[in-house]
């Protein structure tokens, strides 16, 4: 995983997440993406905040490629906040704190929850029939119906 590099002479990146402009000494306010992380811009390239002070100030010497924030806070991004940690483990950290959004808690689903029920309880209509109804693919009932989806 590439990760843009830059001048520490340009910036100052503290402990604490701050990102410091040293060609004009004051504070760069980062800003978050879609998904809420803070990211700054150097040389044309988004650094994500987290990122940047997780390789300067947290070891990680199982070279784990992916940072998380302990608290579930993604503008927290203090470094006594941040781990290294694989994909397994950050998806894992993010169901066990609430923090992966699953059915009903999830702006974009399609179905809520009574649907599923609906469809699952339905014996009467066929898998093409359920499909249109509810406007999902056939495939997606026939998972429903096996509870390979929303469990």
């Amino acid at each position: 995983m590439g990760f843009p590099t830059f001048s520490l002479s340009d910036y100052t990146i503290t402990p604490e997440g701050e990102v410091i402009n040293n060609k004009w000494n004051r504070k760069v306010k980062p800003q978050p993406n879609s998904k809420g992380y803070l990211r700054f811009i150097v040389a044309g390239k988004f650094l994500f905040v987290h990122r940047v002070v997780a390789q300067l100030y947290v070891p990680n010497p199982e070279n784990k490629p992916q940072v998380n924030h302990k608290d579930g806070n993604k503008l927290n991004n203090r470094a006594d906040n941040l781990e290294w940690v694989t994909n397994q483990e950050n998806r894992d950290h993010a169901i066990k704190n609430g923090l992966h959004l699953q059915g009903d808690k999830c702006s974009w689903t399609k179905l809520s929850q009574s649907d599923v029920d609906f469809i699952r309880s339905n014996t009467e209509l066929s898998r093409n029939e359920l499909s249109k109804m509810f406007g999902v693919s056939p495939s997606y009932i026939s998972a429903i119906k096996l509870n390979k989806k929303r469990k």
